[in-house]
């Protein structure tokens, strides 16, 4: 199944979806946590208001982020195809995270994911494989 782009045409989040944009944190304070603890903090606020899912963006070939926010439970729905980066390379990703509650969580844990589901040819939209479907 492929996921259509949660945001307009302009790219902008839409108003009523949680959105993480351009986390980044100082080289020196890397590998410490810092961007998980962000990121888990921000899902909190979302379910805490009320949403069932949350999105942000990394850049495709960005290892280390790709690989955190997989662990973090992420999974790519699709690439920008509008979007280069400065350096005109690097094409942008789509997460989406399912926010759910400690039991459902608990299942999806005994589920193993692979990391490599955020890398895929670039001009092609995604497809979920692997994830559970939740109700």
């Amino acid at each position: 199944m492929t996921m259509p782009c949660p945001f307009p045409p302009d790219r902008r989040p839409a108003p009523d979806l949680p959105y993480i944009g351009n986390l980044s944190v100082f080289h020196k304070y890397r590998r410490r946590g810092v961007a998980s603890a962000l990121v888990t903090h921000c899902e909190d606020v979302a379910r805490s208001k009320g949403f069932s899912e949350i999105f942000l963006h990394v850049e495709l070939g960005n290892l280390p982020a790709s690989e955190m926010y997989s662990k973090l439970g992420y999974r790519a729905e699709l690439v920008d195809p509008e979007y280069y980066s400065a350096r005109g390379k690097t094409r942008r990703v789509y997460l989406r995270k399912v926010l759910v509650d400690d039991e459902e969580e608990d299942e999806l844990e005994s589920t193993e994911f692979s990391s490599a589901s955020i890398f895929f040819d670039p001009n092609e939209r995604v497809e979920k494989k692997n994830v559970p479907e939740t109700t």
